[in-house]
Formats: C-alpha cells, structure tokens, sequence
C-alpha cells in the first residue's frame, strides 16, 4: 500500500495578476514580488485583491507579505494620482 508521502501534493499554487495566470511554489510573497511577475516597480504601482461578488482589497505597502491560496485574483494599479485634462 503507497505511504501518502510517495504521493506528495502537488508543489505550487496558480494565481492570477492582470488577467495573467502564474504558478507559484512559495505560499507567501510580497506586494513587490507578486508586482514584479508582470514586470512592475513597487516604486510605481499595487495591488489590489479581488474578492468573490465584487470585493476588492487595496495592498499598497511594497513590503507586506501576502500569505497566498489557490485561486487569488490580483490587478494592479498605479501610484501616480490621475491627470485632470
């Protein structure tokens, strides 16, 4: 009979940022780790977390750790206020 350690889980969890899906192996990173899987500054943008039924959550602090979970949803979003014309 196999031991459950010979058939260990799966490695890795699949998030998504921006519409883009990743794997990922570690279960917490930072705002500015997740950001730079799109190729973003910290300096520059954050995330925002979105929750079932419209929910939404701001991480602005490049430094907060994000303990992740299978199926996180993420956009990012820009520093700079918006331009009036």
């Amino acid at each position: 009979m196999p031991k459950p350690e010979d058939n260990p889980k799966p490695k890795g969890i699949t998030i998504e940022v921006d519409g883009e899906t990743f794997k990922v192996e570690e279960r917490t990173m930072t705002v500015a780790e997740l950001l730079e899987l799109v190729g973003l500054d910290a300096d520059e943008n954050y995330l925002v977390e979105l929750h079932g039924k419209g929910g939404q959550e701001n991480h602005e602090d490049a430094a907060e750790e994000i303990k992740l979970h299978q199926g996180m949803r993420f956009v990012t979003a820009d520093r700079a206020p918006a331009e009036v014309a």
